[in-house]
């Protein structure tokens, strides 16, 4: 167990450094070894898995564990095979599964390629002594993807760009907008990287866009917004002028296009979801706390746009009612989220509230692992209310 357990963290430290390797150098390592080993995605065609001799499929096998190897970037990795079926996430392709002590690898038979890798427990990654933000993490899953998948690059540009995460682990998607009724579950053709709040790659699936016809996608453009609706001004970054009993020297935030203010503390940033390729352009804003992976999300809408601003899920734990908290004039509900004994997540409310012509969603976060003794401390979460109960409208 002791050794599998130092394998395991070795692995993840590798996977942790993929991002980390210049594009050039693996553009030149991976000619190489093509200039050096032909692979078996350069024939022209292939048989199924049960028509194969046993000399063909060892010559098969071999090929789809170096590419695993080149993957991850571990020449010497130690590489089982487990099986041949159809790929999960993309019926039409049928795919070696491959097991390296807790990480499965599948690999299309036809391409020699890497569609899917796994860590069975992506909470045990490694973790970093500073967390990266949403941003960085977003470009490095871009970069891992421009370097390792050839299709990467020209379909980005076709496919709609999803960000998430749920307890700590961050999920960066691009999928086509339109279903699929050919695939498992109708969904659409996608590529997804899963990341930890430290930058290591835990996941990854290609679920097809090497075989999409771009030329039949037209290109993404960003969302207009409305004619008649003015563009939010940036926050006030000076305190208000005869603040109410408890919010001296707050600042003051004013969104002139939904018309409502929310006041939060000098200390505290606050950021306006402005990318165009987020479906929460102009509709979110995020509060920080000087305490590192602590965020207070606001989603909000008018009542009669539809638009998704509630979160798709929490992480795991269990889920208590603990108070209320006064909200535009009315109360609402603390959900806490509460795992190895520490306040990881705060719900306001039961998903969206509604006030008047706006509706609005809010939810107070830790983003670090559960056994951190900080998690959101009771003072955050004191501050984080009266936040919400600053809200006002015009």
């Amino acid at each position: 167990m002791y050794r599998q357990n130092l394998f395991k963290w070795a692995l993840a430290l590798a996977l942790a450094t993929l991002i980390l390797t210049s594009c050039d150098a693996l553009e030149s390592t991976s000619d190489q070894e093509s200039a050096d080993a032909p692979r078996a995605a350069e024939t022209t065609s292939m048989p199924s898995p049960g028509e194969m001799s046993d000399e063909s499929m060892d010559v098969q096998h071999k090929a789809a564990i170096e590419a695993i190897r080149e993957f991850v970037g571990a020449p010497t990795l130690s590489v089982a095979y487990v099986e041949t079926t159809t790929d999960p996430n993309n019926s039409a392709v049928q795919v070696e599964v491959y097991d390296a002590e807790g990480v499965q690898f599948m690999v299309d038979v036809q391409r020699n390629a890497v569609v899917s890798m796994q860590m069975d427990d992506p909470g045990q990654a490694p973790s970093a002594n500073a967390a990266l933000s949403p941003e960085e993490l977003e470009q490095k899953a871009r970069e891992f993807l421009a370097a390792r998948n050839p299709c990467f690059g020209a379909a980005a540009s076709r496919l709609e760009f999803t960000p998430g995460n749920k307890d700590g682990h961050y999920f960066f998607r691009w999928q086509i907008p339109q279903s699929d009724p050919n695939r498992p579950l109708d969904q659409p053709a996608f590529i997804q990287v899963g990341m930890s709040i430290d930058g290591t790659i835990f996941g990854y699936v290609d679920a097809g866009i090497c075989g999409l016809d771009l030329d039949s996608l037209p290109p993404l453009t960003p969302t207009p917004q409305p004619t008649d609706t003015p563009q939010a001004p940036a926050p006030e970054q000076v305190p208000t002028t005869n603040p109410p009993a408890g919010y001296e020297g707050w600042l003051v935030y004013t969104n002139a296009a939904y018309g409502f203010s929310v006041r939060y503390p000098a200390d505290w940033t606050l950021e306006e979801e402005q990318d165009p390729n987020s479906t929460m352009q102009g509709r979110q804003i995020i509060l920080r706390p000087p305490q590192p992976m602590v965020m207070l999300v606001v989603g909000f809408k008018r009542a009669d746009e539809e638009a998704q601003i509630t979160r798709t899920g929490v992480g795991s734990g269990d889920l208590v009612t603990r108070g209320t908290v006064t909200f535009l004039g009315q109360d609402v509900t603390r959900h806490v989220l509460v795992a190895a004994g520490n306040d990881m997540t705060v719900l306001y409310g039961e998903g969206e509230i509604h006030r008047s012509a706006l509706a609005f969603s809010l939810s107070l976060d830790y983003l670090g692992q559960a056994l951190d003794a900080s998690a959101l401390s009771e003072e955050i979460q004191t501050t984080a209310d009266q936040i919400v109960a600053s809200f006002q409208t015009e």
